[in-house]
């Protein structure tokens, strides 16, 4: 049986022992239901996200390459953690930076998580990051919008762009959004199980 705790294994940090964390299971389910090759987060924080994305491809038969940009505002050295864990099962390259000094990641990906900035103008500035490195197939996973600010970016990201999206209700709710506006029911499978 897959749980949130073996998904994350030693990666979890001491001081989370005591939280629950069952949206890892989601992010899991979403790698192993889309099979990305190439998967990146901003906002990695401590790669929580990334690595239960990537521990899904690989339970599908799918080893990714797994990037990530953080600029450590809120956990310093958590790059420095990530890289340790991630590149022990993948191939990674992790960035320390400040995305909205940003324009462009400069790299084509298959699924990007955008959970970095949460004001309303830092997440749109993310999603756009996003959009423009996510392949003609691929998704992006737009964190958090249960929190106004991101809510409101998101919303305006998919009405400007005539997009639809998948709510996906974990915590703090996510919005998954296809490149690829032709298949909606590109996430059945992620629900079924």
């Amino acid at each position: 049986m897959i749980t949130w705790q073996g998904i994350l294994g030693d990666l979890l940090q001491e001081k989370d022992k005591g939280a629950h964390f069952g949206c890892y299971l989601w992010h899991y389910y979403l790698g192993n239901t889309l099979k990305p090759r190439r998967i990146g987060e901003i906002g990695v924080r401590f790669g929580y996200s990334l690595k239960a994305f990537i521990k899904g491809a690989l339970d599908a038969g799918v080893t990714p390459e797994a990037y990530g940009w953080d600029n450590e505002q809120y956990e310093p050295g958590c790059m420095d953690i990530v890289e340790s864990h991630i590149s022990k099962i993948v191939p990674y390259k992790g960035y320390k930076v400040d995305t909205q000094k940003l324009e462009s990641l400069r790299i084509e990906l298959d699924f990007i998580h955008v959970d970095g900035d949460h004001t309303e103008a830092g997440a749109m500035h993310d999603m756009n990051l996003a959009w423009n490195a996510v392949s003609t197939h691929g998704h992006i996973l737009v964190d958090d919008i249960c929190e106004p600010p991101i809510a409101k970016a998101c919303f305006r990201f998919m009405q400007e762009r005539t997009l639809q999206g998948t709510m996906i209700p974990m915590h703090s709710m996510a919005m998954l959004i296809a490149k690829d506006q032709k298949h909606p029911s590109y996430i059945r499978k992620a629900w079924e199980v």
